[in-house]
């Protein structure tokens, strides 16, 4: 059986518990992926070229909210997508 690595463990936890991500964890996992961030007071914005279109603003702060937590693990999923790669930190 193969070890859950921590970047599983951090998409587990944000889709089964979102409340209890913090927001360094979801800008180290797209930032990762390739995300640029722009901050702009405790507002920060994350883009990602192969997904055109798709801006994620978010509130540093904690606990995070759950909308903002699902829509960083939907960004994360559609830069998966559009790269077509399980691993976008290897890029």
């Amino acid at each position: 059986m193969r070890r859950m690595g921590r970047r599983e463990k951090l998409l587990q936890t944000m889709r089964g518990n979102p409340t209890s991500v913090r927001y360094d964890e979801i800008e180290n996992l797209l930032c990762q992926a390739g995300c640029q961030v722009t901050r702009r007071g405790s507002h920060r914005t994350f883009r990602h070229h192969a997904v055109k279109g798709y801006l994620l603003t978010i509130v540093d702060q904690y606990p995070m909210k759950a909308p903002y937590v699902r829509a960083a693990l939907k960004l994360y999923e559609e830069i998966e997508e559009a790269m077509g790669d399980d691993s976008p930190e290897q890029r």
